[in-house]
């Protein structure tokens, strides 16, 4: 009896540690994972925020990636027949699409264009005819050079001119024009009659990885406390 009680009380022991090392292990470098990409959300919001701060310049013909984030100018013409829209976008809970129009400059290629969300019973361009503007239009907007695809984010359909994320490659094809390096978000000057809604850019990070660190810590002390106490009373036990 007492060897097959001491037999059991090693092999608990044995499979005690076997489970605890590596589970506290990858707890604290799930944690250390957080606060690394902590630093580097910070450090994207800093950056992000200096190029908001600068004033608004004249779009140049040839703009290049350190337009991100900034503030910018330009004048051209609307090619409505070549809209795109991206799917999968809402607001204020009511789905609805955001409208991407090339705008066709007299020096430089042309530049997309997101001029804002409608609703999506009002996506064919006929049930918004007063946001058609025609003629030379100036504008201004805050520029995107990079585009993040999230986790869960469909795949464009670019054959059924089905979009969801911003490829400006693939856009520049459909559309059969030169198109610049980057994406302008118009502000919610630039549409009369209401739609597209401009303005609705998030310029804003979140950023919840100190939380997730915390959390992950927290964790893996527990953890530690259970272990602690699950081999003590292994070592009491009668």
């Amino acid at each position: 009896m007492g060897q097959g009680r001491g037999a059991i009380e090693s092999d608990a022991r044995r499979w005690s540690a076997l489970t605890f090392w590596p589970l506290l292990v990858a707890l604290l470098a799930l944690g250390t994972w957080q606060l690394q990409r902590a630093e580097w959300k910070a450090a994207l919001k800093a950056e992000r925020a200096a190029n908001l701060a600068h004033p608004e310049v004249a779009l140049p013909p040839a703009p290049g990636a350190e337009f991100n984030f900034r503030r910018v100018r330009l004048q051209g013409r609307f090619a409505h027949d070549r809209e795109l829209q991206l799917y999968g976008r809402s607001h204020r809970g009511v789905a609805g699409v955001q409208v991407l129009t090339p705008l066709i400059r007299s020096q430089g290629p042309a530049v997309l264009v997101d001029r804002g969300w409608v609703p999506l019973e009002r996506r064919h361009a006929a049930s918004r005819p007063q946001g058609q503007i025609q003629g030379p239009v100036t504008l201004s907007g805050v520029a995107r050079t990079r585009f993040p695809r999230g986790p869960f984010t469909p795949d464009n359909d670019a054959a059924n001119n089905t979009w969801f994320v911003v490829d400006l490659a693939a856009m520049a094809r459909q559309v059969r024009l030169e198109l610049a390096p980057l994406l302008v978000e118009a502000d919610a000057k630039a549409s009369p009659g209401g739609l597209p809604l401009g303005g609705l850019g998030r310029h804003q990070l979140a950023d919840n990885h100190r939380r997730y660190a915390f959390t992950w810590f927290a964790l893996a002390a527990a953890l530690v406390v259970i272990y602690v106490i699950f081999r003590r009373r292994l070592g009491s036990a009668p």
